[in-house]
């Protein structure tokens, strides 16, 4: 089952990446629509400049009038393309947390494996030395045999 989990890991971490990319292609389409919506009012504020100022003939004004339509309607185009923009972004972060979520499940239960495997193997350890204790070899507890052990033998008075 472990084999599985790595493998459907990868898999949650391949999504993880996809869903990052999504938000940033999201936030990129956002971004240019807010620059299209600002050019448009920044188009406005020239030609609505233009129209006003002092030097401007009948036909300068009536070119203004004709087109300020055209411009209220792009800026209202961008407008709306940034809202659709900002909440497709949205949607893709909600898919990117899902995604993390999903990915921190996996690695959880792969930790949650890998402790067990410890566990197990910290228990083998030691029940094999406490195996070693109790088959310890017959010269280690043989008392005559002391001194070669724990140093010359104390004179005997």
């Amino acid at each position: 089952m472990s084999r599985a989990l790595h493998v459907l890991s990868r898999l949650r971490n391949l999504a993880v990446e996809d869903a990052r990319r999504e938000v940033a292609t999201r936030l990129q389409e956002a971004a240019a629509a807010a620059q299209a919506e600002r050019a448009a009012l920044d188009a406005i504020s020239r030609e609505r400049a233009i129209a006003a100022s002092l030097d401007s003939d009948d036909r300068i004004v009536e070119a203004f009038a004709a087109w300020l339509s055209h411009g209220m309607r792009a800026v209202a185009e961008a407008a709306a393309a940034g809202a659709r923009a900002e909440a497709a972004a949205g949607q893709a972060r909600v898919r990117l947390a899902t995604a993390r979520a999903a990915a921190q499940v996996i690695e959880s239960l792969l930790a949650t494996q890998a402790a067990e495997r410890q566990r197990i193997a910290d228990r083998r350890e030691q029940a094999l030395l406490d195996e070693m204790g109790r088959t310890r070899r017959p010269d280690d507890t043989n008392p005559s045999d002391a001194s070669r052990h724990n140093g010359p033998a104390a004179p005997q008075t």
